[in-house]
């Protein structure tokens, strides 16, 4: 993969400023592209504003918040944005034909050899892009904010090259990211396909008066997202144990019936029930379920300790 030096970001809302304030505060060249100025404007001061905070909080410092600003170009030229880049990444609107029509802009500027992606929350860009870019195009999609949560998924389309795939990873972590690869598009990635069906059942618990607004987010962030730090929700099962998921996705009223996964039945076949036989969807290597146990409580300890207070406190 080429080297990377300089970055084009187009497309100036939240997530664009965000994302090109991250690259320049590591050091990367960024141009930041929008149809208009007062767009432009407001990129300027979101960035500016999250750097103050950033230095603030210890993590950066004043003279490099400044020298993070220095290094980003604002401009409504698309020519003059994807001059001499050597990536381009889109993040506009989530309308088809608009991104269509930015990337046959970028193709007709841009020398073969620079990196394509995209932003986008769970399109398939693939086909919107042109074929002779298809090797050099991925998805690389952040989460709000995109210059704090460290979560970026790299989705790569089927002609993508292992070379791009493998350059990108290696790029966010040494920018402290962590990209997980998914190796063929699925619609809404891994993050959007989970939080849409958390959202469906949050959803109809509101609409059905069962618990307030208020309560719903707290029995969440003090259950399933405190331990969820930890333990996510694969690892989770190998602590509930894949012999009692078994029971409860066949038994169990409130599970949907396509909740009933080859993975864990196929484990729970050859008797691997999770840490209680040393070995589920993760292998704990031969230690002892006390130790491995005992573990987990003192990380859902720190997460506690660490925060309580937000838990309890909205912001």
């Amino acid at each position: 993969m080429r080297t990377i030096e300089t970055i084009g970001i187009f497309g100036a809302g939240t997530m664009g400023a965000n994302i090109a304030q991250e690259f320049a505060l590591y050091g990367y060249q960024v141009r930041l592209y929008s149809r208009t100025a007062a767009t432009l404007e407001g990129a300027k001061a979101v960035m500016e504003t999250g750097l103050a905070l950033m230095a603030e909080e210890g993590l950066t410092c004043e003279a490099a918040a400044r020298d993070a600003m220095g290094r980003i170009t604002f401009t409504t030229s698309l020519e003059e944005a994807a001059e001499g880049c050597d990536w381009v990444m889109e993040t506009i609107t989530e309308n088809p034909a608009a991104k269509t029509a930015l990337f046959e802009q970028l193709d007709a500027v841009c020398p073969m050899g620079v990196l394509f992606s995209s932003d986008t929350s769970g399109m398939d860009i693939f086909p919107l892009v042109p074929k002779r870019r298809l090797p050099d195009t991925l998805i690389t999609h952040y989460v709000a904010p995109a210059h704090l949560i460290p979560l970026v998924e790299l989705v790569r389309g089927e002609h993508t090259t292992d070379d791009v795939v493998e350059g990108m990873r290696a790029i966010y972590e040494k920018m402290g990211k962590i990209p997980i690869v998914l190796d063929k598009y699925v619609p809404g990635f891994i993050l959007n396909r989970i939080q849409g069906a958390i959202e469906n059942e949050v959803s109809w618990m509101l609409e059905e008066a069962i618990v307030s607004p208020e309560e719903l987010d707290l029995a969440i962030k003090s259950s399933l997202m405190l331990r969820g730090v930890v333990l996510g929700v694969v690892q989770r099962s190998d602590f509930t144990g894949l012999d009692s998921r078994h029971h409860i996705r066949t038994s169990n009223p409130y599970v949907p019936p396509k909740s009933e996964g080859r993975a864990q039945e196929e484990l729970y076949q050859q008797g691997h029930y999770g840490v209680k036989t040393g070995k589920g969807f993760y292998d704990y290597g031969g230690r002892s379920k006390e130790d491995v146990y005992a573990e987990r409580d003192r990380r859902i300890i720190k997460v506690w300790k660490a925060a309580s207070d937000m838990i309890k406190n909205p912001v």
